[in-house]
C-alpha cells in the first residue's frame, strides 16, 4: 500500500497527500483537495447523465488506481448509490497504463487516476 501512496504523491510532485501516524493515515490538506476534485468529477458525471436524459446506465464501470479506489472512492460511491440505487458499480483497480488502454477500448465508463502528461494522449481531456 505504501508504494501506491508514494506513487500517487510522486505524481503530484512529491506533495504529501496523507499524514502517517503509526498504522493510521489521515488526508493532508492536499489530500483533501484531491478528494474534493474526485467529488467534482463524480458530480460532473452525474450532471452529464442527467443532461443526456433518460438514458439508462445499468452498470457504471470505473477504472482507478488502487490508492484512489481504497481511500477516495468509498465515500463518493456511497453518495452515488444513494442517488442512483439501481446502478451497479464495477470498480477495476489497475495501473495507469491499463486504465488508459481500457479508456481507449471503451471498457470503462469513468476513471479516477492521477498522472503527469509527458506525451500526447489520443483521447479527450476534460477539466
Amino acid at each position: 500500500m505504501t508504494n501506491h501512496i508514494q506513487k500517487l504523491e510522486e505524481l503530484y510532485g512529491g506533495v504529501r497527500l496523507f499524514e502517517r501516524k503509526g498504522k493510521q493515515m489521515k488526508a493532508t490538506s492536499s489530500g483533501e483537495l484531491l478528494y474534493d476534485y474526485a467529488v467534482k468529477i463524480l458530480s460532473l458525471y452525474q450532471d452529464s447523465h442527467s443532461a443526456i436524459g433518460d438514458q439508462e446506465i445499468k452498470t457504471l464501470t470505473i477504472g482507478s488506481i488502487e490508492t484512489v479506489a481504497l481511500y477516495f472512492l468509498p465515500e463518493i460511491l456511497d453518495k452515488f448509490k444513494k442517488l442512483y440505487p439501481d446502478v451497479h458499480i464495477r470498480i477495476i483497480p489497475s495501473n495507469e497504463r491499463n486504465i488508459i488502454q481500457m479508456i481507449k477500448e471503451k471498457e470503462i465508463s469513468l476513471n479516477f487516476f492521477c498522472f503527469t502528461v509527458t506525451n500526447h494522449i489520443p483521447f479527450p481531456s476534460y477539466r
